[in-house]
């Protein structure tokens, strides 16, 4: 976090405030301070004290012995914290933004948590962000199937979903 914000490109994009301390890296007290840094920051908001909120990773290890052992990780904190109904985790580079259809679960397992409704629901969820957040007019969404025929005349395969929207 300290080295990012000691970037010039960075530093310059908005008035940024770190919650946080040095002894909370290590030890079973990270989980237990994570969690209150992320509390901290969403009552600055709500009280409209601070505009936005970037995370920096959380041991969620540290976090389940601590305090929650069914924690699946900030994304679902945040959103259970805000009642969020509809939420993802979107990672943004310049060019390209990666909207994941799950979260925090083995590879294997992915198959099992994905439905045709629940990969529509992030598209539309990817699809709003982009216009809403990213301003971008026409967006084009393209998603990833998980078996090398899922993108085969369009359709949906048996674990995979390939969808390239055309920019309207």
């Amino acid at each position: 976090t300290l080295k990012a914000l000691a970037s010039p490109k960075v530093k310059g994009l908005a008035d940024f405030l770190v919650i946080g301390e040095n002894f909370a890296l290590k030890g079973r007290a990270a989980g237990r301070a994570s969690l209150e840094y992320i509390d901290k920051a969403l009552e600055l908001i709500r009280r409209g004290e601070a505009r936005a909120l970037v995370t920096a990773p959380v041991n969620k290890a540290s976090i389940r012995k601590a305090i929650l052992p069914d924690f699946q990780g900030h994304t679902e904190y945040l959103a259970e914290k805000t009642g969020a109904k509809k939420f993802a985790m979107m990672f943004v580079a310049k060019d390209l933004k990666i909207t994941l259809v799950t979260r925090h679960v083995a590879l294997r397992d992915v198959p099992e948590r994905l439905s045709e409704a629940g990969i529509l629901s992030v598209i539309e969820l990817t699809d709003m962000a982009l216009k809403k957040l990213f301003r971008i007019r026409n967006p084009r969404i393209g998603v990833a199937g998980l078996n090398r025929h899922a993108g085969e005349n369009r359709m949906l395969a048996h674990y995979g979903l390939t969808v390239m929207r055309k920019a309207r």
